[in-house]
This record gives structure tokens, sequence and C-alpha cells, in this order.
């Protein structure tokens, strides 16, 4: 039995074709660099707002942590008396 070869088909690419591809892929990572860049800003700038806005709260008593209240059990609410009729 003879061993099958394979022949791979290549495209032809041209110099200018790989010169587009080449700046298509550039572009795309610039764009990713930047946008994670903002994003980042963003973040940052909106995380700092909310904190702003939090210690504002706590000082205003709007805002009260769970750990400062007191410590109770559960209590069933009580049932309400239904009309006789």
């Amino acid at each position: 039995m003879q061993r099958r070869t394979v022949i791979w088909k290549t495209p032809e690419i041209s110099a200018d074709g790989l010169k587009m591809f080449a700046c298509a892929v550039m572009l795309l990572q610039t764009q990713k660099r930047y946008e994670d860049k903002i994003k980042a800003k963003k973040k940052a700038e909106i995380e700092a707002k909310k904190a702003a806005i939090h210690a504002e709260d706590m000082e205003n008593g709007v805002f009260i942590p769970a750990s400062s209240l007191p410590k109770k059990e559960p209590q069933k609410a009580p049932m309400p008396a239904k009309a006789a009729m």
C-alpha cells in the first residue's frame, strides 16, 4: 500500500493584501486598548461618585450598616382577628 500525500492549497496572497490585513489587525488592537483604557477611567469615576454618595448618605443617616443595628431574633407577625359571621 502506498501512502497518500496531502497537497495543501494555499491561497494566493499579495504583498498589498498582507499589508492591508496587518493594518486592519493593528487598528483593531489599538481600538481595543483605547476602549479598555476609557472603560477603566469611567469605572474609576463611577466608583468614586458612588463612594461620595455613600459617605454623604451615612452622614445624613439615610444608610445604616446592618452591623450597627441591634441584634434581634425574627418574630412572627400577629394574625389579624377575623370578623365573626
